[in-house]
Order: structure tokens, then C-alpha cells, then sequence
């Protein structure tokens, strides 16, 4: 009896057991289903991860911050930039830690910030897989609706337009949760007397904790995303509040918003203690009020195709839009792709249809949240009014299109799931209509990805083993811990190109030097970035004596940054010194050692 009782037992732990060895497996399979897709799409067996996948603009101010993170243990400082003061960070915050915490973990593996950099990039894409499959089956979706959703949604257009140049920005794995906290305000559940509320939320206190955490998680991870998020919770609280005659889910949305806001105060501390013994520093980032207008969201960039599609006509299509239509910036990577347009269709036709609000109530759920995105973020919408009073800091709203994607793809998912559970379990049609979600997926992936969004590894790799043994060269014939000078002079962060230099190449160099320090990246608007001013605008004898007597080795020339490519100064430097530049390979570069006196 006994053997028997405990033959029985383990029968049916083993069948307790089953439904988390099959989801587990979902998720696991999922996981390979993202990587194999990256592959495809990026050509990854064709990448050196220790190469950029992008050698320019913003992504070399990423790989000074990580390259800062492990070598000075944090990003706030580098004595090897700014020179001879050093680049202080503090004048740009940010609300990134979350970021540099999992940086700072894999700088224990490796010391290699690019493969960090390339590492971070692609991840990005296996936990926003994860975390929207996840909210998904939280909501009851089918395995096969929830699989197209999350990996949909992880290949947006947004993630690789913003790519490695917006690394935290293309990071949007935290979206889906967000949404799911904000649902979870409006669905209802909060609205009941004080002690029920109480009670309620007594027997799901481990939910209410990890919410907790996750908003400061939130918070550690991209101001955007955070301020989108706390705008979601407001309305999903006002309104829950207002439809149902309670107040409670309006107090705890307030609460989330608290925590967001704790955190991210957390997060930009040492710049506010900085600010107050240095003073603070207007100067370092410009923002103007106008600027909301300008990088706001424009639903036509939202339901039209995405730019250098995969299909000539649709290409076409948007390549005349672009150059007919005025506005069009960083929100032509806010495109939703054709599943997303679909989904659009159906949370706007939710606003005004009884019969899709009940077909499904989660429906009307997010169409209150996607119609509150348009009028917030829309040119011309209530953010604007929001800047005007507040302050100009959140300029760019059409970032909120990932919020607004993944609303249009649950809604897309749920639709297809509920038809799916409404057909007879013996139909055929029901047989066949598994396939519906397999096939979206595919149409879904060739409509928001283009061999465009593989990387050109021979060019950047060319230009970075380049940019190497020049940096090699110029260290062999300067003394260790040299400080050299860069011209022509770029005020930094965020300037405009100057001739066919654009912003931030004067990074380079430092990216691949050990033993050297450079001048660029002294904060404009503070004493440094102010000498180096007047100091590039000296005649270059007085300019190379004022070096001399303020310890720097050399001038190092960036050709692209001169109208006749620097060959006036690399004269006038080379009579001066009595001596030939380094060179590197290309010719654009070019490093005068001063003669050791």
C-alpha cells in the first residue's frame, strides 16, 4: 500500500512538473528562434565581435562610456580624455545604471569594451524576445500567437535604425512589463473598498515587490522609457478611477510613478552633488523648447513602410515621402511594419466599435493607452503644452513608438488567439488555422527587416585597422602618458560636422590607445573646453610654443575637419618643426610629434 501511495506521488509530481518543462522549453526555443533570426538577418558568421558594428557618430560616445566603465571602474570620469583637465561626465546625465551595472559585470569576463558594446547590442534582442513572451502568457495567449508576438516585436525597424549609435535607446526590454503594470492599473482589479484593496493586495504582495523593483530597474534604464512609463501609469490610473468611481488605482499608480521617479533621482545624485560644488553647466546640453515639434511622433511615419524596405515599390513609397514631407528625422524609425499597422487598425476602430470592444476587453485596455500615446506624443499634441510648462529636457516623444508597437502587436496576438479558442477544438479549421501564425511571422519578419540592416564588416573593419596601426604609430613616437592636442578644435558632446567630419571622430584615436591621453572631449562650457578654444585659434607658431609650455607632445590633425583637407597646417607644422608627420594608411590622419627639447 504504501509502495503503491508512493508510486502515486511521484506520478503526479511528474505531472505537476509537465507544464513547466513545456514552458520552459517555450522559452528556450523562442530564445534559439531570436538568435537564429539575428544570424540571418545581420550575418553574423561574417562579424569580428570585437569590431564595431558601427564605427561612427554616437557609437563611438557609447564606446567611450564603456571603455570609461572598465578601465576607470565607473563612466563619470577619463583622465585620458579632455586633456590636460580630463572628461567629466557629470555635465551629461542620464538615468543609464542599469546599463553599466551589466557592463560592469561583463568587464569581470572580458576587458574588451567592443565586444562589450557588441555583446549589450545583441542581447537586447534575446531579452526583449523574452520579455514580451513572457507579458504575453501572463495574459493567457496560445504558445503559437504569443512565439509571433515577442519575436515581432524584438525585429522591430526601431531596433536596428537606433542600433549600437542609440545602444540603451534600442535596449526596449522593459516596454512590455511597463505595459503589463499599466494594464493591470486599468484592468479593474484595484477598484474595491479599502479593505478588499488591502487584502488584495496582501495575497499578491511578491507581485507588488517585484513591481516595485522593476520600476527602479526601469528607472536605471533610459529616462525615455521611464517618463513614457510614468505617463501610461497616470492615465491608466486616471482613468480606471474615473470609469469605476474609485480612487484606489489612481493611489497606486501614483505610487509606481513615485518609485520611477525616486530611482531615476537616485540615478542623476552624483550630478547634482557635482553641480553644486562646481557650479552647473547650461552650456554642456542644449535643449529648446521647439525642439518637441521637431522630434515628435508622426503616425504616417507609424502605418508607412519603413525606409529602403525589401520590396522597390513600397521603398519608393517612403523614399517620396521623405523627401517630400517636412519633419522627417529620427522618427522615420518609429514604423510599425504591417502586423503593427494591422494591430493600429484595430485599437482605433476599438475607440469606436462596441463590438471590438467586447470581443475582447483587454482590446479596450490598450486602445486607451495607444490613443493616449497619439495625443501625447503626436506634433502639435500635449506634449508640447507639457514642455512649454515643465521644461524642455524630453524633446524626442516619436521614441514613444515602441510603446505603441508593442500595444498594436498584443492587440494583433490577442485577436488571433481568441478566434483561435472560438473555433470547435475537432474543426479542421481550427487544424489549419495554426499555420495563420507561422506565416504572419514570416511576412511579419521580411516586411520590418532589409539586407540593409547587416552591417558593411569589410568597410567598418577597414576603417577601424586603420584607425589601429595609426594609433600604434603615433604612441611609438610619443612619450608614455603623452598629452597630444587634437585639431581641428570640435566642441563636445553634440556638435554639428564640421566640413566631412562628423561628430565625435575625434574619439577614435583614444579608443585605441593605451598610452596616450587626447584633448577632445572637454566639456564645452567649462574651463577646458574654453581654453582649447582660444588656444586652436593661435597662430600655429604661438600655438605650438603655448603647447610646449602646457606639457603636450604633439598635434594630431583630422583632415575630413578642413576645406582643403588640412594641407595649409600640415605645411605650416611641418617648416615649424622641422620634421614629417605619422601618416596613417589612408592619409586622413596625421600626428606631429614636437622635437624633444
Amino acid at each position: 500500500m504504501n509502495q503503491q501511495q508512493s508510486t502515486a506521488e511521484s506520478s503526479g509530481a511528474a505531472r505537476d512538473l509537465r507544464p513547466w518543462r513545456r514552458e520552459a522549453g517555450l522559452y528556450l526555443g523562442a530564445l534559439v528562434a531570436c538568435l537564429l533570426i539575428l544570424c540571418w538577418i545581420m550575418r553574423l558568421w561574417q562579424a569580428d565581435l570585437r569590431v564595431p558594428f558601427v564605427y561612427s557618430a554616437d557609437t563611438l560616445l557609447t564606446a567611450v562610456a564603456i571603455r570609461t566603465t572598465v578601465d576607470q571602474g565607473w563612466y563619470f570620469s577619463n583622465p585620458a580624455l579632455g586633456a590636460p583637465s580630463g572628461l567629466q561626465f557629470y555635465d551629461y546625465p542620464g538615468a543609464d545604471v542599469f546599463h553599466f551595472f551589466v557592463i560592469k559585470i561583463l568587464s569581470f569576463f572580458t576587458r574588451n569594451f567592443w565586444l562589450i558594446l557588441n555583446l549589450h547590442f545583441l542581447a537586447g534582442f534575446a531579452l526583449t524576445t523574452l520579455t514580451s513572451l513572457y507579458v504575453m502568457r501572463r495574459a493567457k495567449v496560445s504558445a503559437a500567437c504569443a512565439l509571433l508576438g515577442s519575436l515581432l516585436y524584438a525585429f522591430l525597424p526601431f531596433h536596428f535604425m537606433r542600433g549600437e549609435a542609440h545602444l540603451f535607446l534600442s535596449f526596449y526590454a522593459w516596454v512590455p512589463v511597463a505595459t503589463m503594470l499599466a494594464l493591470w492599473i486599468i484592468d479593474g482589479s484595484l477598484a474595491r473598498p479599502a479593505p478588499a484593496l488591502i487584502a488584495h493586495l496582501k495575497e499578491r504582495k511578491t507581485g507588488v515587490l517585484l513591481a516595485t523593483l522593476f520600476c527602479l530597474v526601469l528607472a536605471s534604464s533610459g529616462l525615455y522609457y521611464a517618463f513614457f512609463a510614468c505617463f501610461f501609469f497616470f492615465l491608466a490610473g486616471l482613468y480606471s478611477s474615473f470609469a469605476r468611481h474609485n480612487r484606489f488605482p489612481f493611489i497606486v499608480a501614483c505610487f509606481f510613478i513615485g518609485v520611477i521617479l525616486f530611482g531615476i533621482l537616485l540615478n542623476v545624485a552624483p550630478n547634482l552633488a557635482y553641480w553644486s560644488a562646481q557650479g552647473k553647466n547650461p552650456g554642456a546640453v542644449v535643449r529648446n523648447i521647439g525642439e518637441v515639434e521637431l522630434y515628435g511622433l508622426k503616425i504616417s511615419q507609424l502605418v508607412l513602410p519603413m525606409s529602403g524596405h525589401r520590396s522597390d515599390f513600397l521603398s519608393g513609397l517612403k523614399g517620396d515621402y521623405n523627401a517630400a514631407m517636412p519633419m522627417v528625422n529620427e522618427n522615420d524609425t518609429a514604423t510599425l511594419g504591417l502586423v503593427g499597422v494591422i494591430g493600429f487598425g484595430i485599437l482605433l476602430l476599438c475607440l469606436i466599435s462596441k463590438r471590438v470592444r467586447e470581443f475582447d476587453a483587454r482590446l479596450s485596455q490598450l486602445s486607451v493607452l495607444n490613443i493616449g500615446a497619439l495625443l501625447l506624443a503626436t506634433i502639435g499634441g500635449f506634449s508640447a503644452v507639457f514642455n512649454l510648462v515643465v521644461g524642455p529636457y524630453i524633446r524626442c516623444y516619436n521614441r514613444i513608438s515602441v510603446y505603441i508597437a508593442f500595444f498594436c502587436l498584443f492587440a494583433v496576438v490577442i485577436c488571433l488567439d481568441k478566434t483561435l479558442k472560438n473555433l470547435p477544438a475537432s474543426s479542421p479549421l481550427r487544424r489549419s488555422f495554426y499555420l495563420v501564425p507561422g506565416i504572419l511571422l514570416l511576412v511579419g519578419l521580411l516586411d520590418q527587416t532589409t539586407p540593409g540592416f547587416a552591417p558593411d564588416y569589410s568597410g567598418v573593419q577597414k576603417q577601424f585597422f586603420n584607425d589601429q596601426r595609426f594609433v600604434r604609430r603615433v604612441e611609438a613616437a610619443a612619450p608614455p602618458d603623452g598629452m597630444i592636442f587634437q585639431l581641428p578644435f570640435v566642441e563636445f558632446p553634440e556638435s554639428p560636422p564640421m566640413v566631412k567630419m562628423t561628430d565625435y571622430q575625434h574619439l577614435r584615436p583614444y579608443l585605441h590607445s593605451k598610452t596616450t591621453r587626447w584633448s577632445y572631449g572637454a566639456i564645452k562650457g567649462r574651463p577646458g573646453s574654453r581654453q582649447q578654444k582660444q588656444l586652436a585659434r593661435r597662430p600655429t607658431p604661438e600655438l605650438v610654443g603655448e603647447l610646449k609650455a602646457a606639457g603636450f607632445c604633439g598635434i594630431y590633425i583630422n583632415r575630413d575637419g578642413y576645406e582643403d583637407k588640412g594641407y595649409e597646417l600640415e605645411s605650416e607644422l611641418g617648416s615649424l618643426l622641422g620634421t614629417y608627420p605619422v601618416r596613417s594608411d589612408d592619409g586622413s590622419l596625421l600626428f606631429f610629434p614636437f622635437p624633444k627639447s
